[in-house]
């Protein structure tokens, strides 16, 4: 290695560990080294984003001592926040991140300099305050767009038209919060006329409200929640 500058020692490492590679390759057979990169792969993935959410919570608890200097903190946090996810993204660890928010104040902060490539937000027929702002916003930027709350809450399952069922979400301690939201008189009867367009179409009132989200050209994905296996094959259909 005597004499090789630089460039060449880093020519001649990359050819000795490539030489080794394909000798244990050639050893344990090309299965097992697949598995093995997952396993080593998932290993590091897991252990860098252990090492993000503790530099999150260390700036959480820290973060109120900006004040003392005039500085908002919510506003320090995002900024340090994003800056966290542009160093893991810089090294290779992430490809692409994004923020869940409802604000487009927030969403523009946080897409300030044209690297945010997805925002989750609140979306569905009961509730579209989208459209007027965060829709047209990331059609703009090419901001992909994953809706959470498609169904809001089971609501647009049609499951509580007759009432909280028994063993639904809504009959469990701590989640009265819940009963105040689905049994709202107003938004249950937008859920039972949309009954017959669910019929005529030959679908279930949750597959109507998944797909009238999926249709919508500015949404990438939505996240369809579930607390049963059937739940998710019905929701996929």
């Amino acid at each position: 290695l005597r004499g090789l500058e630089a460039k060449g020692l880093k020519e001649r490492l990359y050819q000795e560990a490539e030489r080794a590679y394909l000798a244990k390759e050639q050893a344990v057979g090309p299965d097992t080294m697949r598995q093995l990169e997952r396993v080593v792969v998932l290993r590091v993935i897991d252990q860098k984003w252990m090492d993000h959410l503790d530099a999150m919570d260390d700036l959480r608890e820290g973060i109120g001592l900006r004040a003392y200097g005039q500085k908002d903190p919510l506003l320090e946090y995002q900024s340090e926040a994003y800056d966290m996810f542009e160093q893991m993204k810089q090294a290779g660890y992430v490809r692409h991140y994004g923020i869940s928010t409802d604000r487009l104040d927030v969403l523009k902060r946080f897409n300030a300099d044209g690297n945010c490539s997805v925002v989750e937000i609140d979306y569905s027929m009961l509730n579209r305050a989208a459209e007027s702002d965060l829709l047209p916003y990331c059609r703009e930027q090419g901001i992909g767009v994953l809706v959470r709350g498609p169904l809001r809450k089971g609501l647009l399952s049609g499951k509580y038209n007759d009432g909280i069922p028994a063993g639904s979400r809504g009959t469990i301690k701590g989640y009265e919060w819940l009963v105040e939201r689905v049994t709202d008189p107003a938004k249950l009867a937008v859920v039972r006329q949309l009954a017959p367009i669910a019929r005529e179409l030959g679908c279930t009132l949750a597959q109507l409200a998944i797909a009238w989200c999926l249709v919508n050209p500015n949404v990438s994905s939505v996240i369809t929640g579930a607390s049963r296996a059937s739940q998710i094959a019905e929701n996929l259909k």
